[in-house]
């Protein structure tokens, strides 16, 4: 799935710093730290619309492709086999013990495994990194907001996708697949 920039998330990031912006010059604080803390909030505008919004790090995400998963339309619930095949399509994410392991995460002391979450991220830069989706990304019919932690690390990293950042019907696959994985952990699912 390639992202591409969001008006959505533009037009957010706006409106939160034209808030803070405000508040900051409705306070009793001094003019020089008023200034100065507008400075701080332009500042913040104008490297997240640069990362997050336009793209233009080469750290921004360009395009996210998940590892190991059936086809979303197999998993909609459209058909009257659908629990059948959610069922099978979980059986078919099992790996056998020893293998899928990624790599020991020094921080946690522990193998990331690609079985159930796995993701693979390409940055715009072109470097690529790997890492399982965290238990605490959320999922809504207005955004997503995709939470993952690299392999290799123990803190995850975060990105807000808004449907007008994604192709036509791939915030949909995309959502599909994120509660697929988060109702297959809940039902203990490899």
């Amino acid at each position: 799935m390639a992202i591409k920039p969001s008006p959505r998330l533009a037009l957010l990031l706006l409106l939160f710093h034209a808030i803070a912006a405000t508040a900051v010059y409705a306070t009793a604080m001094p003019p020089a730290v008023r200034l100065a803390i507008l400075v701080l909030v332009l500042l913040s505008l104008i490297y997240y619309l640069a990362r997050d919004v336009l793209l233009l790090f080469p750290g921004s995400w360009r395009e996210i492709s998940f590892e190991n998963y059936p086809h979303p339309n197999l998993l909609d619930g459209t058909t009257s086999h659908s629990t059948r095949l959610q069922e099978t399509a979980a059986k078919s994410l099992v790996i056998p013990e020893g293998e899928g392991t990624i790599a020991s995460s020094p921080a946690s002391g522990r193998g990331l495994r690609r079985g159930l979450g796995g993701v693979s991220l390409v940055t715009r830069d072109g470097s690529v990194f790997s890492g399982q989706v965290s238990g605490n990304t959320t999922v809504n019919p207005y955004f997503a907001l995709l939470r993952i932690r690299p392999e290799g690390h123990r803190l995850p990293v975060s990105q807000t996708i808004f449907p007008d950042a994604l192709d036509a019907g791939a915030f949909r696959e995309l959502s599909v697949l994120l509660k697929f994985i988060e109702t297959a952990r809940a039902q203990k699912l490899p």
